[in-house]
């Protein structure tokens, strides 16, 4: 897990102006309240992501070229066992191909995920039940290092939803483009997150390392009419010095049963490394991510402004505000790697990452388009 991966280096090409296939299905929805009444079927549960995922990094034991880059034909597999809801898991592997440059110029091989996973249904006192798949192909552009979520213009490629059960199928594609963090490290600029903390403007500067959603669409399913097609716009920034990230206006678009949402989600997601990591591959990722912020944050009153604010306080869990909370944990192990970082040290060759996330006041499609997106990031959240 974990900071400036060389081969994150050979697989994202420069971010470049992204042109969005299908850009023009955006919807300029108003921002209605997305937080359904207490005891409404659509509420999400208090668990709302859990699970484990097992990441085996063979390019990192298998050097092809003098330059270190992995054999032709090895990949990474992210082996995938996560329950959204409580009530949908996912299972599978997502089997990442990455790009080979021959004498570090002509490219034999093109970077991309193969998506493998089926959608199960957990039905309480009953046997669980596969209903479908997660399938398809997703590369990355050569000259811009899109990763490109409709196959390339090929539809038999194209990732898609696939669920067969009666009048409930779905055959849906993903869509658009987005931006992985660059592999030209020089242009990068300094960024800020600021929040209001105690009725004080708390401000955080990162050198961002952005990953940009450009219009991407997420498709519909599992349940039809329930988890609909989604656009997604906005940031999602890596800070290079700390490992966390930062979510800036990351806008989800949507109808749901006639009413068009907008949930705009802002916040961080905080990278804590055990004091042993070295010994025992330990971190995790702490979660402080806040919908519609603006909307449900109530100010304070004048008497109870204090100055009695810092920036850790930017990554501390407010009350009252509907979002997604807890923990990814991280437990890696880097005997056998053959590729280093920056600093020298070798990357992991494996990884398993369990999920506890939480949500608090949230609707299960916005829990549900949360856990698409990041598997769709699997590759660049989970990068060196």
């Amino acid at each position: 897990m974990k900071k400036n991966s060389m081969f994150q280096r050979m697989l994202v090409a420069a971010a470049a102006t992204c042109f969005v296939a299908g850009a023009a299905t955006f919807v300029r929805a108003q921002a209605t309240p997305a937080v359904p009444p207490a005891g409404d079927a659509n509420r999400a549960p208090d668990d709302a992501i859990k699970g484990e995922m097992n990441m085996t990094f063979n390019t990192r034991t298998s050097s092809g070229t003098e330059d270190g880059a992995p054999k032709k034909g090895v990949k990474d597999v992210y082996a995938v066992n996560l329950t959204f809801n409580g009530n949908r898991k996912v299972t599978g592997a997502i089997n990442r191909q990455p790009r080979i440059k021959q004498m570090g110029i002509r490219t034999v091989q093109q970077p991309q995920y193969d998506f493998d996973l089926k959608w199960v249904a957990l039905i309480p006192n009953s046997p669980e039940r596969t209903v479908g798949n997660w399938v398809g192909v997703m590369p990355v552009d050569q000259s811009t290092g899109a990763f490109v979520l409709d196959g390339g213009g090929e539809q038999q490629r194209a990732l898609r939803i696939v669920i067969d059960v009666g009048q409930a199928a779905i055959n849906d594609q993903f869509g658009g483009r987005f931006y992985g963090k660059p592999e030209d490290k020089s242009k990068l600029t300094t960024e800020s997150f600021k929040r209001m903390i105690n009725g004080k403007t708390v401000e955080y500067k990162y050198q961002a390392d952005p990953m940009r959603f450009d219009g991407l669409i997420l498709a519909e399913g599992p349940d039809k009419g329930r988890y609909t097609r989604t656009t997604v716009t906005g940031n999602l920034d890596y800070d290079r010095a700390t490992g966390n990230y930062i979510a800036k206006n990351l806008r989800f678009v949507y109808t749901l049963e006639g009413k068009e949402y907008l949930d705009t989600i802002n916040g961080t997601i905080k990278w804590i490394e055990d004091p042993q990591r070295k010994a025992n591959g330990k971190g995790k990722y702490d979660f402080n991510l806040r919908y519609n912020e603006d909307k449900n944050a109530k100010p304070l009153p004048e008497n109870q402004i204090t100055s009695v604010a810092n920036e850790d306080d930017i990554f501390a869990v407010a009350k009252g505000i509907p979002s997604l909370t807890g923990t990814i944990e991280y437990a890696d192990i880097f005997s056998g790697s053959v590729v280093k970082d920056p600093d020298g040290n070798p990357l992991p060759t494996t990884s398993k990452a369990v999920y506890n996330l939480k949500a608090t006041d949230l609707t299960k499609q916005q829990v549900m388009n949360f856990a698409k997106l990041w598997m769709i990031a699997v590759g660049p959240t989970n990068d060196e």
